[in-house]
């Protein structure tokens, strides 16, 4: 069984403009639908937007989420479009009006669209992950990559992560930084390690 996933654009930014890991996100199209929206496809990395492989694992999907979230937005106008209120909106159609037991993750970064969920949408929440939790997600839970990847995927994120810091660039790969990796990042890798090396 395809599991659905929605995911904000921070999701494919991690995986290919800073880890360089689109193999590993050709792979898990394969393994899950996963659903964008108008929206997001604008924000769109080029390197997902520009392949043709990777568009065409994608499946549109067009729902007309503002009129149920535009009375609880208490953000500016402008950010009313942002891809992670479509891509709750999508969560929402698959949740709410279909009751699809085949959707599983929406992957976001975003704390505007994180905190909209736990604000509003609180039966979303156990559908929400990071992009470490669902790499963590999609090889421990769901066997769909292997430890070895995961790992390496990983480790990735954390050499980005650090090497921004270390730089002191003004950009934070895949949504973290050196404060915030320890919280989310790291435990995820620890487990993952010592169930590989145990």
């Amino acid at each position: 069984m395809k599991y659905k996933v929605v995911a904000d654009n921070s999701f494919y930014c991690c995986l290919c403009d800073d880890i360089g890991e689109i193999n590993t996100l050709k792979k898990l199209l394969d393994m899950y639908n996963f659903f964008i929206g108008n929206n997001l496809i604008k924000e769109l990395p080029a390197k997902v937007s520009e392949n043709n492989k990777i568009i065409s694992s994608l499946t549109t999907i067009e729902q007309d989420y503002k009129k149920i979230f535009e009375p609880l937005l208490n953000r500016e106008k402008k950010h009313h479009d942002d891809g992670e209120y479509e891509a709750i909106g999508i969560a929402h159609y698959f949740i709410y009006v279909l009751n699809d037991k085949k959707f599983k993750y929406i992957i976001m970064e975003d704390k505007h669209g994180r905190k909209f969920i736990n604000n509003y949408f609180q039966e979303l929440k156990p559908y929400l992950t990071g992009t470490p939790g669902f790499i963590f997600k999609a090889c421990e839970h769901d066997g769909y990559i292997s430890k070895n990847s995961a790992i390496n995927v990983m480790e990735n994120m954390k050499a980005a992560i650090e090497n921004a810091d270390k730089l002191n660039i003004n950009h934070r790969p895949c949504s973290m930084c050196t404060k915030d990796y320890g919280k989310i990042l790291l435990p995820l890798l620890s487990k993952l390690k010592s169930d590989y090396n145990g």
